[in-house]
């Protein structure tokens, strides 16, 4: 399982598909996700307390509520090995510091 800590407003892509999973709020003990499967589908918007699951997929992507607080949601993320998880963060450096390269 991976574990992230998310912020809202941040984004985590999972897999080659471009699963787009962001935290729109976190407080109390709730979560809300809005998931992006692809360009063509509208987002879903879930509600998951601390410690619910819910599945994207056929059972490919488990994602795990572990807490939440203040605007942040830490989040488990089972999938098989082959699939990436990224932190949206992450996928756009390269292309910044490229810009800077002369």
């Amino acid at each position: 399982m991976l574990i992230l800590n998310r912020r809202v407003g941040e984004t985590t892509v999972i897999g080659d598909r471009e699963i787009n999973v962001i935290v729109l709020a976190a407080n109390r003990s709730r979560v809300s996700l809005g998931i992006e499967a692809g360009p063509d589908d509208p987002m879903s918007i879930i509600n998951l307390r601390d410690g619910e699951t819910t599945v994207i997929g056929d059972r490919e992507i488990t994602i795990i509520v572990l807490n939440t607080r203040r605007g942040r949601a830490r989040l488990g993320i089972e999938a098989d090995q082959d699939i990436p998880i990224f932190r949206e963060e992450l996928l756009a450096k390269p292309e910044q510091e490229n810009d800077y390269v002369h």
